[in-house]
């Protein structure tokens, strides 16, 4: 008996793509060998598909999970320093009944500050259309609204 190959888990849309590219490429290379063998002709070349599956091989590939991302996570996006880690959890070994309490309390901690954090975007917000309406007054003001906010307060308009 002949073992099948297996096949990757992709997405139904990724699938898709990747399907559309395979079939591109089999009509490129018709194209090819048919300007190869007959000269130039009047049919177009086939249009290829948007998905390059060469990029999304280094996207897929640099993907952090798991102990990778905490680490990463704690290396590059939170100083110590700056910002204590909370200290929740008890050193001794809990049943997990007990980890479920500190569990829940903690993710009702998190989901409180992710509240203030949106006042603080929000209000953020609200303050970034006043300093741009005024932006727009004062004439004095050289630069486009892009630059007098990098220059100034040290962010780009997407941010």
């Amino acid at each position: 008996m002949v073992a099948q190959p297996q096949h990757y888990p992709w997405p139904a849309k990724t699938m898709q793509q990747i399907e559309d590219y395979e079939r591109w490429l089999k009509a490129e290379w018709y194209h090819l060998m048919n300007y190869k063998h007959h000269g130039p002709s009047a049919e177009s070349c086939p249009k290829k598909p948007r998905l390059d599956f060469r990029k999304e091989e280094t996207a897929s590939s640099s993907i952090l999970q798991g102990q990778e991302l905490h680490d990463y996570q704690i290396k590059n996006c939170v100083n110590p320093a700056v910002v204590p880690f909370p200290d929740t959890m008890p050193c001794v070994v809990l049943s997990l009944a007990q980890m479920k309490l500190h569990l829940v309390a903690g993710w009702e901690k998190i989901q409180q500050h992710l509240r203030e954090i949106l006042a603080w975007y929000i209000n953020h917000g609200e303050m970034l259309n006043r300093a741009f309406n005024q932006h727009q007054l004062e004439t004095t003001t050289t630069g486009t609204w892009d630059e007098w906010l990098e220059q100034n307060v040290g962010i780009s308009s997407p941010q």
